[in-house]
């Protein structure tokens, strides 16, 4: 699986209101699957490799909550045990 961000240097994207933390979920799920030894199995499916088809997904679903509680992108809560990031459509 190959990080693809072809968003480069961008700061801001009308697309995108949520670039900045669609972005760092993007970096944070790549991070876990190459050095946490946990994740080593994990894959990302080549939707989800690919920044601008993450953002897609991340702004139909991206809510903002209180500080208290973290939005966490989760692989395995639609399929338990699930090893694999997916691209999930949302209702």
């Amino acid at each position: 699986m190959e990080r693809v961000n072809n968003l480069k240097n961008v700061r801001k994207h009308n697309d995108y209101p949520n670039l900045k933390a669609g972005r760092k979920a993007f970096n944070n799920m790549f991070d876990r699957t190459l050095y946490n030894p946990d994740y080593a199995d994990v894959t990302i499916s080549d939707e989800f490799s690919n920044l601008t088809s993450f953002l897609d997904w991340h702004e139909k679903n991206y809510h903002e909550v209180e500080e208290s509680k973290k939005w966490q992108l989760d692989k395995d809560i639609l399929t338990p045990g699930s090893r694999e990031y997916l691209y999930v459509c949302s209702p």
